[in-house]
Protein backbone atom coordinates (compact mmCIF):
# COMPACT_ATOMS: atom_id res chain seq x y z
CA UNK A 1 0.00 0.00 0.00
CA UNK A 2 1.26 3.49 -0.83
CA UNK A 3 2.35 5.67 2.06
CA UNK A 4 -0.01 8.44 3.10
CA UNK A 5 0.50 11.74 1.30
CA UNK A 6 0.11 14.85 3.44
CA UNK A 7 -1.37 17.92 1.75
CA UNK A 8 -0.55 20.84 4.04
CA UNK A 9 -2.62 23.85 2.99
CA UNK A 10 -1.41 27.30 3.94
CA UNK A 11 -4.27 29.50 5.15
CA UNK A 12 -3.62 33.20 4.50
CA UNK A 13 -3.09 33.83 0.81
CA UNK A 14 -3.97 30.25 -0.15
CA UNK A 15 -7.32 29.32 1.39
CA UNK A 16 -8.31 32.76 2.72
CA UNK A 17 -7.94 35.99 0.75
CA UNK A 18 -6.31 38.73 2.86
CA UNK A 19 -7.53 41.38 0.40
CA UNK A 20 -11.18 40.73 1.33
CA UNK A 21 -10.60 42.75 4.51
CA UNK A 22 -10.78 45.82 2.24
CA UNK A 23 -14.56 46.17 2.62
CA UNK A 24 -14.24 46.21 6.39
CA UNK A 25 -11.49 48.81 6.24
CA UNK A 26 -13.59 50.97 3.95
CA UNK A 27 -16.19 51.30 6.70
CA UNK A 28 -13.61 52.93 8.99
CA UNK A 29 -11.23 54.81 6.67
CA UNK A 30 -11.40 56.75 3.42
CA UNK A 31 -12.67 54.07 1.00
CA UNK A 32 -10.19 55.23 -1.63
CA UNK A 33 -7.35 54.35 0.73
CA UNK A 34 -8.74 50.99 1.85
CA UNK A 35 -7.15 48.79 -0.88
CA UNK A 36 -3.67 50.20 -0.37
CA UNK A 37 -3.98 49.98 3.41
CA UNK A 38 -5.05 46.34 3.11
CA UNK A 39 -2.09 45.57 0.86
CA UNK A 40 0.38 47.33 3.16
CA UNK A 41 -1.13 45.62 6.19
CA UNK A 42 -0.50 42.19 4.65
CA UNK A 43 3.04 43.12 3.62
CA UNK A 44 3.90 44.35 7.11
CA UNK A 45 2.25 41.34 8.74
CA UNK A 46 4.66 39.05 6.87
CA UNK A 47 7.62 41.38 7.38
CA UNK A 48 7.06 41.32 11.14
CA UNK A 49 7.13 37.50 11.18
CA UNK A 50 10.39 37.47 9.20
CA UNK A 51 12.01 40.08 11.43
CA UNK A 52 10.98 38.45 14.70
CA UNK A 53 12.19 35.02 13.64
CA UNK A 54 15.53 36.42 12.45
CA UNK A 55 15.94 38.07 15.87
CA UNK A 56 15.09 34.87 17.73
CA UNK A 57 11.95 36.46 19.17
CA UNK A 58 8.32 35.36 19.11
CA UNK A 59 4.94 37.02 19.54
CA UNK A 60 1.56 35.47 18.65
CA UNK A 61 0.33 36.12 15.12
CA UNK A 62 -2.68 38.04 16.41
CA UNK A 63 -0.35 40.50 18.17
CA UNK A 64 1.73 40.98 15.03
CA UNK A 65 -1.37 41.40 12.89
CA UNK A 66 -2.66 44.20 15.10
CA UNK A 67 0.75 45.90 15.17
CA UNK A 68 0.97 45.68 11.38
CA UNK A 69 -2.48 47.24 11.05
CA UNK A 70 -1.46 50.18 13.24
CA UNK A 71 1.72 50.59 11.17
CA UNK A 72 -0.18 50.47 7.86
CA UNK A 73 -2.70 53.06 9.07
CA UNK A 74 0.10 55.36 10.21
CA UNK A 75 1.87 54.99 6.86
CA UNK A 76 -1.31 56.23 5.18
CA UNK A 77 -1.79 59.03 7.74
CA UNK A 78 -5.03 57.40 8.86
CA UNK A 79 -4.99 56.96 12.65
CA UNK A 80 -7.97 55.21 14.21
CA UNK A 81 -9.28 55.06 17.75
CA UNK A 82 -9.15 51.86 19.77
CA UNK A 83 -12.80 51.04 19.12
CA UNK A 84 -12.37 51.12 15.34
CA UNK A 85 -9.13 49.16 15.50
CA UNK A 86 -10.81 46.53 17.66
CA UNK A 87 -13.69 46.29 15.21
CA UNK A 88 -11.35 45.72 12.26
CA UNK A 89 -9.37 43.09 14.15
CA UNK A 90 -12.56 41.34 15.21
CA UNK A 91 -13.70 41.21 11.60
CA UNK A 92 -10.29 39.91 10.49
CA UNK A 93 -10.55 36.95 12.82
CA UNK A 94 -14.23 36.15 12.20
CA UNK A 95 -16.01 36.68 8.89
CA UNK A 96 -14.11 39.33 6.92
CA UNK A 97 -11.59 37.01 5.25
CA UNK A 98 -13.40 35.04 2.58
CA UNK A 99 -12.02 31.94 0.88
CA UNK A 100 -10.88 32.30 -2.71
CA UNK A 101 -13.58 31.12 -5.18
CA UNK A 102 -11.55 28.03 -6.15
CA UNK A 103 -11.11 26.79 -2.57
CA UNK A 104 -14.45 25.13 -1.78
CA UNK A 105 -14.66 23.23 -5.12
CA UNK A 106 -11.09 22.04 -4.65
CA UNK A 107 -11.68 20.79 -1.13
CA UNK A 108 -14.89 19.05 -2.18
CA UNK A 109 -12.92 17.22 -4.88
CA UNK A 110 -10.44 16.16 -2.25
CA UNK A 111 -13.19 14.97 0.08
CA UNK A 112 -14.72 12.91 -2.74
CA UNK A 113 -11.33 11.36 -3.49
CA UNK A 114 -10.79 10.46 0.16
CA UNK A 115 -14.19 8.79 0.37
CA UNK A 116 -13.86 6.79 -2.84
CA UNK A 117 -10.14 5.98 -3.00
CA UNK A 118 -9.12 2.35 -3.58
CA UNK A 119 -5.97 0.30 -3.02
CA UNK A 120 -4.21 1.59 -6.14
CA UNK A 121 -4.59 5.24 -5.11
CA UNK A 122 -2.29 6.88 -2.57
CA UNK A 123 -4.07 7.79 0.68
CA UNK A 124 -4.20 11.55 1.19
CA UNK A 125 -4.56 13.42 4.46
CA UNK A 126 -5.24 17.14 4.32
CA UNK A 127 -4.20 19.54 7.07
CA UNK A 128 -3.97 23.28 7.56
CA UNK A 129 -0.46 24.64 8.10
CA UNK A 130 -0.46 28.30 9.03
CA UNK A 131 1.29 31.10 10.88
CA UNK A 132 -2.03 32.02 12.45
CA UNK A 133 -3.09 31.03 15.93
CA UNK A 134 -5.65 28.26 16.42
CA UNK A 135 -8.19 30.81 17.66
CA UNK A 136 -7.76 33.05 14.60
CA UNK A 137 -7.99 30.25 12.06
CA UNK A 138 -10.77 28.30 13.77
CA UNK A 139 -13.02 31.34 14.00
CA UNK A 140 -12.36 32.38 10.39
CA UNK A 141 -12.92 28.90 8.96
CA UNK A 142 -16.16 28.35 10.84
CA UNK A 143 -17.75 30.93 8.55
CA UNK A 144 -17.21 28.55 5.61
CA UNK A 145 -18.71 25.11 6.39
CA UNK A 146 -16.66 23.34 3.70
CA UNK A 147 -13.49 24.27 5.58
CA UNK A 148 -14.53 23.17 9.07
CA UNK A 149 -13.39 19.52 8.68
CA UNK A 150 -9.82 20.87 8.70
CA UNK A 151 -10.13 22.33 12.18
CA UNK A 152 -9.05 19.08 13.86
CA UNK A 153 -5.86 18.97 11.78
CA UNK A 154 -4.37 22.42 12.23
CA UNK A 155 -0.63 23.06 12.60
CA UNK A 156 0.74 26.46 13.63
CA UNK A 157 4.12 27.69 14.91
CA UNK A 158 3.33 28.23 18.59
CA UNK A 159 5.31 25.13 19.60
CA UNK A 160 8.43 26.18 17.69
CA UNK A 161 8.18 29.89 18.56
CA UNK A 162 9.21 30.65 14.99
CA UNK A 163 7.44 31.57 11.77
CA UNK A 164 7.65 30.34 8.21
CA UNK A 165 10.01 29.94 6.43
CA UNK A 166 12.15 28.88 9.42
CA UNK A 167 13.10 25.19 8.89
CA UNK A 168 11.93 24.19 12.38
CA UNK A 169 8.35 25.10 11.48
CA UNK A 170 8.29 22.68 8.52
CA UNK A 171 10.18 19.98 10.41
CA UNK A 172 7.63 20.19 13.23
CA UNK A 173 4.84 19.63 10.72
CA UNK A 174 6.65 16.59 9.29
CA UNK A 175 7.25 15.09 12.71
CA UNK A 176 3.68 15.65 13.85
CA UNK A 177 2.34 13.90 10.75
CA UNK A 178 4.63 10.90 11.22
CA UNK A 179 7.11 11.78 8.49
CA UNK A 180 10.31 11.48 10.47
CA UNK A 181 12.89 10.33 7.89
CA UNK A 182 14.39 12.07 4.89
CA UNK A 183 12.64 9.68 2.49
CA UNK A 184 9.27 10.27 4.17
CA UNK A 185 9.71 14.02 3.86
CA UNK A 186 8.83 13.77 0.18
CA UNK A 187 5.37 12.52 1.21
CA UNK A 188 4.60 15.96 2.64
CA UNK A 189 3.25 18.45 0.10
CA UNK A 190 2.97 22.12 1.00
CA UNK A 191 0.15 23.85 -0.88
CA UNK A 192 0.67 27.59 -0.81
CA UNK A 193 0.12 30.76 -2.77
CA UNK A 194 3.15 32.34 -1.10
CA UNK A 195 6.48 31.88 -2.89
CA UNK A 196 8.54 32.30 0.30
CA UNK A 197 6.54 29.43 1.83
CA UNK A 198 7.21 27.17 -1.16
CA UNK A 199 10.96 27.81 -1.00
CA UNK A 200 10.95 27.16 2.75
CA UNK A 201 9.26 23.80 2.31
CA UNK A 202 11.51 22.76 -0.53
CA UNK A 203 14.60 23.70 1.50
CA UNK A 204 13.84 20.93 4.00
CA UNK A 205 12.98 18.31 1.38
CA UNK A 206 9.21 18.62 1.14
CA UNK A 207 7.28 18.67 -2.12
CA UNK A 208 5.42 21.86 -2.98
CA UNK A 209 2.40 22.88 -5.01
CA UNK A 210 2.38 26.59 -5.74
CA UNK A 211 -0.99 28.29 -6.28
CA UNK A 212 -0.27 30.91 -8.95
CA UNK A 213 -3.67 32.60 -9.23
CA UNK A 214 -2.34 35.55 -11.20
CA UNK A 215 -0.66 33.29 -13.75
CA UNK A 216 2.53 35.34 -13.64
CA UNK A 217 4.85 32.34 -13.43
CA UNK A 218 7.65 31.67 -10.97
CA UNK A 219 10.02 34.61 -10.51
CA UNK A 220 11.33 34.12 -6.94
CA UNK A 221 15.11 34.11 -7.31
CA UNK A 222 15.75 32.07 -4.17
CA UNK A 223 13.86 29.22 -5.78
CA UNK A 224 16.72 28.79 -8.21
CA UNK A 225 19.47 28.67 -5.60
CA UNK A 226 18.03 27.06 -2.47
CA UNK A 227 18.40 23.29 -2.44
CA UNK A 228 16.18 20.55 -1.15
CA UNK A 229 16.87 17.25 0.56
CA UNK A 230 20.23 15.52 0.65
CA UNK A 231 23.41 16.68 -1.02
CA UNK A 232 26.62 18.38 0.02
CA UNK A 233 25.20 21.81 0.79
CA UNK A 234 26.83 24.36 2.97
CA UNK A 235 24.06 24.12 5.55
CA UNK A 236 23.05 21.45 8.02
CA UNK A 237 22.63 18.05 6.39
CA UNK A 238 20.39 16.49 8.99
CA UNK A 239 20.88 13.88 11.67
CA UNK A 240 22.52 11.16 9.64
CA UNK A 241 21.36 8.97 6.78
CA UNK A 242 17.76 8.86 7.94
CA UNK A 243 17.54 12.29 9.52
CA UNK A 244 15.74 15.32 8.16
CA UNK A 245 17.93 18.34 7.59
CA UNK A 246 18.40 21.40 5.46
CA UNK A 247 20.58 21.40 2.38
CA UNK A 248 22.62 24.57 2.09
CA UNK A 249 23.04 25.56 -1.54
CA UNK A 250 21.02 23.40 -3.85
CA UNK A 251 23.59 20.73 -4.62
CA UNK A 252 21.15 18.04 -3.50
CA UNK A 253 18.30 16.29 -5.28
CA UNK A 254 16.21 19.35 -6.08
CA UNK A 255 15.88 23.11 -5.96
CA UNK A 256 13.60 25.59 -4.27
CA UNK A 257 11.01 25.86 -7.03
CA UNK A 258 7.58 24.19 -6.79
CA UNK A 259 7.10 20.65 -8.06
CA UNK A 260 3.72 21.54 -9.53
CA UNK A 261 1.98 24.84 -10.27
CA UNK A 262 -1.80 25.36 -10.32
CA UNK A 263 -4.07 28.34 -10.90
CA UNK A 264 -6.31 27.52 -7.92
CA UNK A 265 -6.96 25.05 -5.12
CA UNK A 266 -9.39 23.28 -7.44
CA UNK A 267 -6.38 22.11 -9.46
CA UNK A 268 -4.31 20.77 -6.57
CA UNK A 269 -5.60 17.19 -6.41
CA UNK A 270 -5.18 16.49 -10.13
CA UNK A 271 -1.75 18.10 -10.21
CA UNK A 272 -0.39 16.19 -7.22
CA UNK A 273 -1.85 12.86 -8.37
CA UNK A 274 -0.49 13.47 -11.85
CA UNK A 275 2.96 14.07 -10.41
CA UNK A 276 2.82 10.97 -8.21
CA UNK A 277 1.60 8.75 -11.03
CA UNK A 278 4.12 10.08 -13.53
CA UNK A 279 7.88 10.20 -13.52
CA UNK A 280 8.07 12.77 -10.76
CA UNK A 281 10.54 14.88 -12.71
CA UNK A 282 8.49 17.43 -14.64
CA UNK A 283 6.77 20.50 -13.25
CA UNK A 284 3.09 20.36 -14.03
CA UNK A 285 0.84 23.35 -14.56
CA UNK A 286 -2.92 22.84 -14.14
CA UNK A 287 -5.54 25.44 -15.03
Amino acid sequence: MSSTVILAFDAYGTLLSPSTITNTLAAHVNPAKAPSIASEWRRLQLEYTFRLTSMGKYKPFHTLTRAALTHALATHNTPLDTQSTNAIMHAYTTTALAPFPDVVPGLKDLETYQQSQHSTSPPIKAVIFTNGTREMISTALHSTPALTPFLSTLFHPSNTKKYKPAPDVYLHLAQQTGKTTRAQMADVWLVSGNAFDVVGAKAVGMRACWVDREGDGWVDGLGFCVGGEGGDGDGADGDGADGIGVDGNGDGNGDGRPDVVVRGVDGVLDAVLGYLRGTGTARVVVG
